[in-house]
């Protein structure tokens, strides 16, 4: 389950570069809160050391964080932010404003765990791909996604849509993504079975 960060940060009412040049200098990142549920983005001000600070566990962008704008208390997800080339510095960063009781969709990575079945006959086992969009609350968005590869033999494919997701988290691509594959290594003789 995820667990919510406060970030602190100011609400502001002017854009451009010269104001978002003056908050840098001020040690502040301008950022921009997204949201169905909003009138219209919110212009707002963080600390950048706060911010990746709050981002440092192993969630990264999935980190549910409670932004407190003056006061007010606003559920959000990173959604992508801006690096200066040089200085790795955050020039900008863009939220996502979400509810508790409704679902988002983020990307989650997939921990290939259990040792394959195949092992014994001389199987090789494949990753497929590292992370998945998935649908979930914003409390219920999981770290990682685990597959487990136990019993797969030589030959067999491990899918997406095979996992066991974690409560409050569902798949619902349009693909079937390919999670894992045992098979066996170029040039043996041995036929899987």
């Amino acid at each position: 389950m995820s667990e919510q960060t406060i970030l602190k940060g100011q609400s502001r009412e002017k854009t451009g570069k010269g104001v978002a040049r003056k908050l840098r200098a001020e040690g502040l990142v301008p950022a921009v809160v997204y949201g169905r549920q909003l009138e219209k983005p919110l212009n707002v001000a963080v600390s950048p050391k706060e911010l990746r600070k709050s981002l440092q566990g192993a969630r990264g962008f999935n980190t549910l964080l409670s932004l407190d704008l003056d006061g007010t208390q606003q559920l959000v997800l990173l959604k992508d932010y801006q690096q200066h080339p040089v200085t790795r510095d955050v020039l900008h960063v863009d939220f996502v404003g979400v509810k508790e009781n409704e679902e988002v969709k983020v990307k989650v990575p997939v921990k290939l765990v259990g040792k394959h079945a195949g092992a014994i006959d001389g199987g090789m086992l494949s990753p497929g791909v590292r992370e998945l969009e998935v649908f979930a609350l914003p409390r219920a968005i999981p770290e990682v996604i685990e597959a487990d590869v136990t019993p797969l033999k030589v030959n067999d494919v491990l899918h997406a849509r095979d996992l066991k997701f974690p409560e409050g988290v569902r798949f619902e691509g349009r693909v079937n993504y390919t999670i894992a594959t045992v098979a066996m290594p170029e040039g043996s003789d041995k036929k899987g079975g």
